[in-house]
């Protein structure tokens, strides 16, 4: 009897200790980061510092293994030169690119690539592509043709670049057929980390850009690329200015100098945009703006406006879906000796069009703007009064801002308390 009660403790222990590792493993399984197949695993053999906090993939945003052609892939005839769904990837022909076509906030994207045997020139990524197709920061590598393969970090911006990284690595594989690069990229506010082969090979922080899409881009070589995966990620600790509620796309005070907002100097001198003694400053006898370096769509975009030196003739207001300064909507206030007025403008292809204006009354000191903006309909508010609703097509995205218009004498006008949130 002892001997059977032996035996069964033993059978009973045995399946116990059999059972955890089972569900260890399933716990660990659920992880993106834990299978090759699914995901790349976090880079740890650096040349760099990891970044701190580290990243942590939260949810997959999109996969494409590019086996069956769809949208929106191009899948053009073969020999024609252009992009291809071919044995399981997505081929790129040479000084081309292929974008997702969705918006990524905070997010890791992977993606394995294959450049033609004995190919000489650059391919990679480019990640929170602005909608004008052309601001962003690209990520490329080159394909080791004539000496050892490098890596190039650029931001492109209103037709310039800056090099933010620059190197060369043992980590990338040339372009000899030996094997696979997989690029791994994390943007998670304005802190960047760009990999290859699980190894970190820049870390930069940069509040250009905030969102946006992604794309595959080639040039002057013909690349496989295959098993593109997008992450959300989030960290406990960002780099990026927090958002104050749900709903809110950006918040700002302006108490901290380094921001995204861009600055300027103007040609004379005197002229400037920025952050100045806790708010955004402008100051200009021609024409000045300050970007928040977004790109909004639907959007209910408010300010405080206080004008700290009049000139004869200026306004100043609200900068909404700016794509160029030939393209986007003002809202402001205009001054013109003692006549004071509102108003609302585009600045498209035909020049400008004032599509609603009245007269105001109050006083140019903590002046509440507010417009909100769905597709073509806006609702335009000052100091909490809605004053018109305007529906107009000209432009359905941009970034926003500030502007300050003069005419007559210097103005300068102070903003603050920036919040726009969804509409």
């Amino acid at each position: 009897m002892k001997r059977v009660i032996i035996l069964l403790l033993v059978l009973i222990f045995s399946l116990s200790a059999c059972g955890e590792p089972g569900v260890e493993e399933s716990a660990t399984s659920s992880s993106p980061s834990s299978s090759p197949e699914s995901t790349t695993p976090s880079p740890t053999e650096s040349p760099t510092e990891s970044p701190t906090p580290s990243p942590t993939p939260t949810g997959l945003l999109y996969a494409e293994d590019f086996s069956t052609p769809r949208d929106p892939w191009r899948d053009d005839p073969p020999g024609s030169g252009g992009n291809s769904f071919v044995d399981g990837g997505y081929r790129i022909s040479a000084d081309s690119r292929a974008e997702v076509w969705k918006l990524f906030w905070d997010f890791r994207v992977i993606v394995s690539t294959k450049p033609e045997a004995s190919g000489h020139g650059y391919y990679g990524l480019q990640v929170r592509l602005q909608s004008n197709q052309q601001d962003c920061y690209e990520f490329l590598i080159s394909s080791g043709g004539g000496g050892n393969p490098g890596f190039y970090l650029n931001r492109y911006e209103q037709g310039s670049s800056t090099e933010l990284a620059h190197d060369y690595s043992p980590a990338i594989l040339p372009a000899d057929g030996s094997g696979t690069n997989r690029f791994d990229v994390t943007c998670l506010g304005g802190s960047l980390l760009f990999a290859v082969n699980d190894t970190v090979l820049a870390e930069v922080t940069d509040y250009a850009f905030r969102s946006d899409d992604i794309s595959l881009i080639t040039k002057e070589i013909t690349v496989d690329f295959s098993d593109l995966q997008i992450w959300a990620v989030e960290s406990g600790e960002t780099a990026a200015p927090p958002l104050a509620t749900p709903g809110v796309l950006l918040a700002d005070d302006f108490s901290q100098p380094a921001s995204t907002w861009t600055t300027s100097e103007g040609p004379d001198q005197g002229e400037y945009s920025g952050v100045v003694d806790g708010a955004y400053h402008i100051r200009t006898d021609v024409y000045g703006i300050g970007r928040a370096r977004q790109d909004l769509r639907d959007v209910v975009l408010q300010a405080e406006a206080s004008v700290l030196e009049p000139g004869e003739y200026y306004s100043f207001g609200l900068l909404l879906r700016y794509r160029s300064d030939e393209e986007c909507y003002f809202f402001g206030i205009e001054v013109s000796g003692d006549r004071k007025s509102w108003f609302f403008q585009l600045l498209g292809s035909s020049g400008p069009q004032t599509l609603k204006e009245d007269s105001f009354y109050s006083p140019l000191t903590d002046v509440k703007l507010q417009v909100a903006a769905k597709g073509s309909h806006f609702v335009l508010s000052i100091n909490g009064v809605k004053q018109a609703e305007v529906d107009d097509p000209g432009v359905f995205s941009g970034d926003i801002g500030f502007f300050v218009k003069g005419g007559a004498g210097t103005a300068e006008v102070a903003f603050d308390n920036l919040l726009a949130s969804e509409p």
